[in-house]
């Protein structure tokens, strides 16, 4: 009886229809353009547990390895991998493997063949199949690429209001090339406009993060912190950090974007803590927040 009921709830659940709002995947054309190796499956999460237990970090974050570089990172990834294909990212990484290619394990035999496989999956259907299809997700909300990468057959992408897309000092650079005396509000209206462009784009939210809102914000300091940047000198710059993210909360209820805020993980977690959220969401109840990992 009681299998009867859980194979009643598993079918009628498969039939409510998803919307994946947290999402951080190549758009369908560049995933058709890539060529993936099995280290492709540790990008992001399983990677970090290889470093830790020892292994070099002159792999992470490549997804572009060439055929000799597959095999210098097999040779010291397979030092490592007993050590974490156990733990929660490993696990995860062998039940992909599992259940799209009824493999278990990466092992000496088969970490070539994997990355063919993975290969085999770059057709112009592939997302539409096992996304829409095999998992009833009706929209993602993905936070990479370009507005420009999505082709009008990936409607059910959403992307995000790109306004974290460089760096505040990375900002300043690009102030300086259409001003020869731009000012701390000359950046909030660069703010602005990213804002207003994804959201023409078709975006839904403006991605933060929690160490946006490290500081209170203070103008005067951050009008100091700008202009010590400008000069080129370095400085401690949280608090015109602060400033310019917390004053474009307003822009997001005035476009009706979601406020996302990543807290939790990638940082120290002082940095991350969504208690770093409470005041903010009080001092803006007109906003919509989706606080993510918060757990």
């Amino acid at each position: 009886m009681l299998n009867q009921t859980a194979t009643a709830i598993l079918r009628e659940l498969e039939g409510i229809p998803v919307i994946d709002t947290h999402e951080h995947m190549l758009p369908p054309a560049m995933h058709t353009a890539m060529k993936y190796s099995f280290f492709n499956l540790m990008i992001p999460y399983a990677q970090f547990d290889l470093v830790s237990a020892g292994m070099s970090r002159r792999f992470m974050w490549r997804n572009d390895l060439n055929d000799e570089e597959v095999v210098q990172c097999y040779t010291e990834f397979r030092k490592y991998w007993p050590l974490v294909k156990n733990n929660a990212y490993g696990m995860h990484v062998r039940r992909t493997l599992r259940e799209s290619f009824d493999i278990d394990d990466i092992t000496d035999d088969n970490y070539l063949h994997i990355g063919e496989l993975l290969n085999s999956t770059r057709t112009e259907n592939h997302y539409r199949e096992v996304l829409q299809e095999e998992c009833n997700v009706k929209y993602v909300l993905n936070q990479f690429g370009s507005y420009y990468a999505y082709r009008e057959q990936d409607s059910y992408f959403i992307p995000h209001a790109n306004m974290l897309k460089n760096g505040v000092i990375e900002d300043i650079a690009e102030l300086t090339q259409s001003s020869s005396a731009p000012t701390l509000d000359d950046h909030l209206e660069l703010l602005y406009a990213r804002m207003q462009e994804g959201k023409q784009a078709g975006a839904r939210l403006v991605k933060y993060d929690a160490s946006c809102f490290l500081c209170k914000g203070d103008k005067s300091l951050a009008e100091s912190q700008f202009n010590t940047l400008l000069r080129g000198d370095r400085c401690n710059s949280e608090e015109m950090q602060s400033y310019l993210y917390k004053a474009t909360l307003r822009f997001a209820k005035e476009l009706d974007l979601v406020a996302a805020v990543h807290t939790g993980v990638w940082d120290n977690i002082n940095r991350k803590s969504p208690l770093l959220l409470f005041p903010i969401v009080e001092s803006n109840p007109d906003v919509i927040f989706d606080i993510y990992h918060m757990g």
